[in-house]
């Protein structure tokens, strides 16, 4: 991955949007082969969940106000949360093995995690006299630093609770 990366202009921009994108074709995928009975039921309720998670990264993006953009990805986790219920479901019913879609989806979490604590912790203590620490730190841990809300992410100005956070999601705090 680049430092030098351009901030993201639009949504589709954005890693955790693409990777929530590429979830909600592949559970599109997986549905249509659901027997026709759950046209109306598992099938649709599981599409609905899919399609809410970059919905709401895409809504969120768009906003101004931090609050306001994490509560998108706050919305956008509990429709994670209702598609590992699907998925249960789905398999416990027997219409094909979701261990590939449920992998997706929890890279998918992972990222939106990220993204959402990189959000809230933003406005507190700065980082200015550690940025390029920060990145040069963390620029090996793709699901933190590709996740990062790219039209936000002034390095100079990411709080010491994201470095921390980063280094525990990279591993480097047990």
């Amino acid at each position: 991955m680049k430092l030098g990366r351009l901030a993201a202009r639009t949504f589709r921009d954005l890693i955790v949007w693409q990777k929530a994108h590429e979830y909600a074709l592949a559970t599109y995928t997986f549905t249509g082969r659901f027997p026709r009975t759950e046209t109306y039921g598992l099938s649709s309720q599981m599409r609905r969940a899919a399609v809410s998670i970059p919905a709401n990264i895409a809504e969120g993006f768009r906003k101004r106000g931090r609050p306001d953009k994490a509560r998108y990805m706050n919305i956008a986790e509990g429709s994670i949360e209702e598609c590992r219920s699907y998925l249960i479901l789905a398999e416990d019913l027997g219409y094909w093995q979701t261990a590939a879609l449920m992998s997706l989806l929890e890279e998918v979490s992972r990222l939106i995690n990220a993204y959402a604590r990189a959000i809230l912790a933003s406005d507190s203590c700065l980082l200015a006299s550690r940025p390029k620490l920060f990145i040069n730190r963390f620029a090996s841990c793709e699901s933190f630093v590709r996740a990062m809300p790219e039209a936000d992410a002034r390095f100079a100005e990411l709080p010491a609770q994201v470095d921390f956070f980063a280094a525990k999601e990279c591993g480097e705090v047990h």
